[in-house]
């Protein structure tokens, strides 16, 4: 009996000793299969790993390529639990460090990607709780994206709140926006900073921004954005709802926006002369893509401005809409000087509509003037 006894505790201590020497090699053989699994024919390969049974993993020189397509290069992966609570199905954190994500699909949108992945559940799911990124440089070219970017973040994954992040973009460009530049550090209940050299959407041009941010809970808000927009001085101040679908709500005051600026960005030139400075506010309410509010109020600063109005068809619409002589309102425009005046900006079925009211020592004016597909037009276009 005794033999036997040693025999099996023998045995044991074997098999104890033969897992610890190649726990290693069966960690990368299971974790390459994994996967493999979810990026259905990627080549993978593993650097390295270290176990500690009872508190960690770490994976090393991860690499996941499908050429042309994607090829994915992450220097560590670590998973941090207790023992207790991975045999209840939770990893406190997981870090991913010094990661390289190039994705060369210029035929497909972002959103595609997905396709290259197997996300069904296949046996026991676990629960994260911290995921930290750091080091993580995005290099993207794809139909609707396309953007060199660096990124180091701690998010709350259950409650998908984002605990700090540090986001740094050289160049981004979208079908309707381009953006240059942008820098933003975030953190819970901290004060940060935010500055980007340029944004362009549609035709409108921003430049020089900077800025103060302050994270509370699921709540971003932009304090004092001071940039540049049409020769003069906007400064904004917005609140972000951080959610699948964010809400949001901008507050910008504006000062010394040329109106011959305006013209020339917009390519209105052959239509319209225009010369003038104007001042006011903005308000801007939105859900995700869709914005519901879009209020303006602005007025002309001294000493006035000028407006000449040179499209005939614009000019017979608006002889159509007050029953006046084309005559009449061809005269009206052919060299208006005005002193004062107010614009106001509104949105109707996403649509820009400017309506301004101008007086000058030749009586007053009015006219209407609607962006059509502001908000779906490619930049540039």
């Amino acid at each position: 009996m005794r033999r036997i006894s040693f025999i099996f505790v023998a045995a044991l201590l074997a098999a104890v000793f033969l897992l610890l020497i190649f726990r290693n090699r069966i960690v990368l053989s299971v974790a390459k299969k994994q996967i493999e699994k979810i990026f259905s024919g990627a080549t993978v390969s593993l650097g390295g790993c270290e176990v500690n049974p009872l508190a960690s993993l770490e994976l090393r020189e991860v690499r996941i390529k499908k050429s042309p397509a994607y090829d994915f290069k992450i220097g560590a992966i670590r998973l941090d639990y207790r023992l207790a609570g991975l045999l209840s199905g939770d990893i406190g954190q997981v870090s991913v460090k010094e990661t390289a994500i190039m994705i060369d699909t210029p035929q497909r949108k972002i959103a595609d990607f997905t396709r290259n992945l197997n996300l069904k559940k296949t046996g026991r799911s676990f629960a994260i709780g911290v995921l930290a990124v750091s080091g993580t440089a995005f290099d993207l070219n794809c139909s609707d994206l396309l953007t060199l970017a660096d990124l180091d973040a701690k998010l709350g994954v259950k409650d998908l709140a984002v605990i700090s992040a540090a986001l740094s973009v050289r160049s981004l460009k979208t079908p309707f926006a381009e953006l240059r530049g942008f820098s933003m550090a975030v953190a819970q209940n901290q004060e940060g900073k935010i500055s980007f050299e340029e944004l362009r959407m549609n035709k409108i041009k921003v430049t020089g921004a900077a800025g103060m941010t302050r994270l509370q809970g699921s709540r971003l808000d932009i304090n004092n954005l001071s940039a540049g927009l049409l020769d003069g001085r906007i400064t904004v101040n917005a609140g972000i709802k951080i959610a699948a679908v964010p809400d949001y709500s901008v507050d910008a005051a504006a000062s010394g926006l040329s109106l011959e600026r305006f013209a020339r960005d917009f390519e209105l030139t052959e239509r319209f002369e225009a010369a003038g400075l104007l001042e006011g506010s903005l308000r801007l309410e939105g859900t995700g893509g869709s914005l519901r509010i879009m209020d303006g109020d602005f007025s002309v600063q001294e000493p006035g401005g000028k407006l000449i109005i040179k499209d005939k068809q614009f000019l017979e619409r608006m002889a159509a809409g007050t029953n006046q002589s084309l005559n009449i309102i061809v005269e009206n425009f052919r060299d208006y000087h005005y002193n004062t005046g107010i614009i106001k900006v509104g949105l109707e079925q996403g649509n820009i509509v400017l309506g301004a009211e101008l007086e000058g020592l030749a009586g007053k004016r009015s006219l209407e003037i609607v962006l059509h597909d502001f908000f779906t037009k490619e930049v540039g276009k």
